[in-house]
């Protein structure tokens, strides 16, 4: 960093750091926290045996429900909209999370592109 001259190009690098770090510590961390809640409350709705027969699948990376519909132990809404809500907290954090790093993906091509460009290197 301290061969760097450009004041524009170090704003520009601190900026990118600043906001994986961020990533990191919000999103990131939300993300692994609301999947962590999905999976203590599945057994609240449902009968868990059918999950450990997915996971005799062939390929337990990509578990195979197994035929019919899967038994609820509970018919409770409350619970069942606890447990919807903590499937649409995890997606929508995901999507969230995917455009991030995809924008900063862009972020840090445009940042190594500038300090070629600056420094002379292909």
């Amino acid at each position: 960093m301290r061969l760097i001259r450009n004041k524009v190009t170090l704003d520009s690098m601190a900026g990118y750091y600043q906001s994986i770090e961020w990533m990191e510590q919000g999103p990131s961390a939300m993300q692994f926290e609301h999947r962590h809640d999905l999976y203590l409350n599945l057994a609240k709705l449902f009968d868990m045996f059918i999950f450990q027969e997915m996971m005799h699948s062939p390929n337990a990376l990509e578990p195979v429900l197994p035929p019919g519909i899967p038994k609820l132990v509970t018919t409770d809404k409350i619970v069942i909209n606890d447990v919807v809500a903590r499937y649409h907290f995890m997606y929508s954090t995901k999507k969230v999370l995917i455009k991030e790093w995809t924008e900063r993906s862009k972020q840090a091509l445009l940042l190594i592109k500038k300090l070629q460009a600056e420094y002379g290197y292909d």
